[in-house]
């Protein structure tokens, strides 16, 4: 917690405006830190002095001279003995405001999860209990207020649940619904409040980075809660940014972005091979339901004991697993990650996942692979994009060993890291320079899928079609998701059980 955000809790704490989740947070901070119990002890004392001051003869001095001066050494021991009691009385206080002031709903804060979503925090059954900070570290919860509030909440996040109207989201991407008997409800990040005035909304925070608030349907009001304090009204179609001195700057709203329903499963395709069909594709994404999916040689797959279960065997070319699903395509952003232990005779070079362009001359195509790094005597991790454009690790990938491999994909222009960020085993990676190519300022790049040249969705080797360098070994849990993940939600889909 920032110290800016602690003294305006301790600060609502002395004033008696202290919310009930603010009241939770602050519980949680002073029980972690001994910086912060120091700084509260610290405050405690001025109130008391301040109070002190007040009620009995001392006043300050026009002097501006501490206030300490005034007190005679004799007195310091009685001081310290009420601040004690003033503080234990303040603590009483509050947790008696907090059991008894503030309503707490009969109904219990229902959540839920998506298949295969990591998180951490305490729950009974279905029932989150007030107070509690729940932590996605990926995936998507349904969190559901008793009196009309149901939010989709997207990790890497982080939130906890005051009373039935209140809520706090510290990182991540939400969306709500508020019904009418829920108007009111208040929504508050590190850096904004949402109150609702009947409406579908949605805000996301992270670190770093400026809060936004989307407007769908209905009316908010978004108040900064630091720097200039500003306060601006956003109806349906409207969406605005938190500037750095608190100040709202209109940007263009977009819903396309935010899930609006909980998913069976994760968001994107995967294929885990251990469903009654091991052909069949997994996951969220609109062509999971009508992509066909096939062995090239024809046939049922050869399948092994994997990481999680079954995994895919490639003995040849004729175990390559295709689709008819084109791929992402453009700049878009994307992250591909999967489990694969090599054949000890595999080739020096063998895709794994690919789609695109088949041409290495030219722009068009993303291919995720295994490649042996020049005078090391090693495989490596490596990404393709084409028109010789590519990146490549430097931790060995041994075989007959699983290792977890990934590629985020960011897109030409992002914000929140590199371009390419590749994975071994829940590791960034250290990009070897003597062995990949970035792009060109001037060069053009984008995975091309609507040509007639482009080859669709392949597992087990590249776009070529004329040496197409299967990958010799086993496949297991690939991922293709459509967008880029952040550092722990590749460690937190590589931990999925």
């Amino acid at each position: 917690m920032s110290r800016k955000e602690l003294e305006r809790l301790v600060q609502a704490m002395a004033d008696g405006t202290l919310s009930e989740t603010e009241f939770a947070t602050l519980q949680e901070e002073l029980a972690a830190s001994a910086e912060a119990r120091a700084f509260f002890r610290e405050s405690m004392e001025i109130e008391l002095l301040l109070r002190s001051s007040i009620g009995t003869k001392f006043s300050l001095p026009a002097s501006g001279h501490r206030m300490e001066a005034l007190l005679r050494r004799q007195q310091r021991s009685h001081l310290r003995l009420a601040l004690v009691a003033a503080v234990i009385a303040l603590i009483v206080s509050a947790a008696v405001f907090h059991r008894v002031f503030i309503k707490v709903p009969d109904s219990s804060v229902r959540i839920a999860f998506t298949s295969g979503t990591s998180w951490t925090g305490e729950i009974e059954g279905d029932a989150l209990e007030h107070g509690r900070t729940m932590q996605v570290e990926f995936g998507v919860a349904e969190v559901t207020l008793p009196q009309g509030v149901r939010g989709i909440i997207e990790g890497p996040a982080r939130f906890r649940v005051g009373n039935a109207n209140d809520m706090e989201l510290l990182e991540g991407r939400a969306w709500f619904r508020v019904e009418e008997a829920a108007r009111g409800f208040r929504l508050r990040t590190p850096q904004v409040e949402v109150t609702d005035l009947g409406t579908e909304f949605a805000v996301v925070t992270r670190d770093n980075e400026l809060d936004v608030v989307h407007v769908f349907q209905g009316r908010v009001r978004a108040a900064a809660r630091f720097g200039l304090k500003m306060e601006c009204a956003l109806s349906k179609g409207e969406a605005a940014e938190v500037s750095p001195v608190g100040r709202w700057i209109e940007r263009e709203s977009d819903d396309s972005g935010f899930l609006t329903t909980l998913p069976p499963e994760l968001p994107g395709i995967r294929f885990g091979f251990n469903s009654e069909n091991p052909l069949r594709a997994e996951g969220a994404h609109p062509a999971v339901d009508s992509m066909v999916v096939t062995r090239i040689g024809g046939g049922m797959p050869e399948l092994v004991d994997g990481v999680r279960g079954k995994a895919l065997a490639v003995r040849s070319f004729e175990d390559v697993i295709t689709t008819d699903w084109p791929g992402i395509g453009g700049v878009e952003p994307r992250t591909i990650a999967c489990w694969i232990r090599r054949n000890p005779d595999a080739s020096d070079y063998a895709s794994v996942v690919s789609w695109g362009v088949p041409d290495e001359d030219l722009p068009g195509r993303c291919k995720l692979l295994v490649a042996e790094s020049p005078g090391r005597g090693h495989a490596v991790l490596r990404f393709s994009l084409g028109h010789h454009v590519h990146f490549s690790g430097s931790t060995p990938l041994q075989a007959d060993r699983w290792h977890h491999i990934a590629v985020v994909f960011r897109g030409l222009h992002s914000d929140r890291g590199e371009m390419v960020e590749l994975y071994v085993d829940g590791q960034k990676e250290r990009v070897d320079p003597e062995f990949s190519q970035p792009p060109r300022e001037d060069q053009k790049l984008g995975t091309i899928i609507d040509s007639k040249n482009s080859s669709p969705l392949r597992i087990g080797t590249g776009p070529e079609t004329d040496a197409p360098h299967p990958f010799l070994g086993e496949i297991d849990d690939v991922y293709v998701l459509p967008r880029a993940l952040v550092p722990r939600e590749v460690q937190a889909l590589m931990a999925l059980e």
